[in-house]
C-alpha cells in the first residue's frame, strides 16, 4: 500500500485509493451533457457518496429537459439497497446538487434506523436474559 507524503507529515496513515469502487454512468435525454458537467458530477459523487459504501456501488445519473426545466434523476445501487432521487431545476448543476443532498439524507436515515434497530434488539435481549 502506498500513501502520500502529506499524510505522513500529519501523522495520519490513510492509504490512497488506486481505483474507486463507485461506477458512475451519466445519461442525457433531449439535452447535451458537457465534459465539464460529467467531470463535476463524477467528482461530487465520489467525494460525497464514496465514504458511505465499502463495496461496489453503481450510480446512474439521468438528465432530461422538459418545458425549460432540467430533471435530474440519481440512482445508487449497492448490495441489495437502492437509493433514488429526482429533482427539477432551471440549471442542471442545481438539480444534481439537490439530488445528491437528498440521497445523502436517505442513506443517513437508513443508517440511523439500522443503528436504532440494533440497539433496540440488544436492549430487548438483555432484558429477557435479566428477567429469567
Amino acid at each position: 500500500q502506498t500513501f502520500s507524503l502529506a499524510n505522513k507529515v500529519q501523522g495520519v496513515y490513510r492509504p490512497e485509493r488506486n481505483e474507486s469502487y463507485m461506477t458512475v454512468n451519466i445519461t442525457a435525454k433531449k439535452i447535451q451533457v458537457t465534459q465539464a458537467f460529467s467531470d463535476y458530477a463524477t467528482k461530487k459523487i465520489e467525494a460525497k457518496l464514496d465514504r458511505f459504501f465499502s463495496g461496489d456501488a453503481d450510480c446512474k445519473v439521468t438528465l432530461s429537459e422538459q418545458k425549460n426545466m432540467i430533471t435530474c434523476e440519481v440512482t445508487v445501487r449497492t448490495a441489495g439497497l437502492i437509493f433514488r432521487s429526482e429533482q427539477k431545476a432551471t440549471d442542471k448543476n442545481d438539480a444534481f446538487d439537490a439530488c445528491i443532498d437528498r440521497i445523502i439524507r436517505q442513506i443517513r436515515k437508513k443508517n440511523s434506523f439500522t443503528a436504532h434497530s440494533r440497539a433496540d434488539l440488544t436492549m430487548l435481549l438483555k432484558n429477557r436474559l435479566i428477567s429469567r
